[in-house]
């Protein structure tokens, strides 16, 4: 006999079947899930609003499994930067060092291997991490707005405003890796530039694998982008599960 059932009206679990992945250390797998993420951002015409009411269905929690935002660990779809209206941002506790790396293209019925993940490095004492985002246009011109919408004004209330006229840079048009930089200060003075990113393109077909990680937490989230309707949802399905380390 055939079962499924829905957690919080979403997350739809299928039976369990094999799934074809290489890992001799992988453990208690719980078969493959599925999830709708739906964007909180609403476009109409040429202008962009946030819905509240969408809140909660744009997030995966990556402990409990259920599409909750307000989870220590999760993964949230909706965030738009520049040209890149379909992105995955990773968020957790102050000592997650949760990691999502894009696996390629892949479906459940290839033979593939799973690496292991190695996740972000765990700040030091004193260590603080800033996220910056620039969304900036090159040599002066507009950029892009918070919301991925076109800014019209170069004005310095505007986050998107490039104030270096000799910018050479369009890092509104940029790959997200060049929108999205990380550093590392220590007592408020920037000690050093780090590689820590919290977000990933979304892509239709394609893997990602996700190493949840904190004091309590240490397991993994195999997850697939099944259908992408841009800027508005994405499907995917994903199967979790641990790895017994030597």
């Amino acid at each position: 006999m055939v079962f499924a059932f829905i957690l919080l009206s979403a997350v739809v679990i299928i039976p369990a079947q094999q799934v074809p992945i290489i890992n001799e250390k992988l453990l208690d797998s719980r078969g493959i899930r599925k999830a709708e993420l739906v964007s909180p951002w609403i476009v109409t015409g040429t202008k962009t609003s946030f819905d509240k009411t969408m809140l909660g269905r744009n997030c995966l929690d990556l402990v409990d499994f259920e599409q909750d935002c307000s989870g220590a660990e999760k993964v949230d779809y909706g965030d738009r930067i520049g040209d890149h209206w379909d992105i995955f941002a990773i968020s957790g506790r102050a000592d997650s060092r949760t990691r999502m790396i894009d696996l390629g293209v892949h479906t459940w019925s290839d033979n593939f291997t799973i690496p292991e993940v190695e996740p972000w490095p765990a700040l030091k004492p004193g260590e603080r991490r800033s996220i910056t985002i620039n969304t900036s246009g090159a040599n002066g011109r507009p950029g892009r707005n918070p919301d991925g919408s076109d800014s019209n004004k170069t004005s310095k209330h505007n986050s998107a405003y490039s104030e270096r006229s000799d910018q050479k840079v369009d890092y509104a048009h940029a790959p997200l890796s060049r929108q999205v930089t990380s550093t590392i200060s220590m007592q408020g003075k920037v000690a050093k530039p780090d590689s820590f990113s919290p977000v990933t393109e979304v892509n239709l077909g394609h893997m990602y694998l996700i190493h949840v990680v904190n004091s309590s937490d240490d397991h993994y989230v195999l997850l697939r982008v099944d259908n992408i309707v841009r800027a508005e949802k994405v499907s995917v399905s994903f199967y979790t599960f641990r790895l017994v380390y030597d």
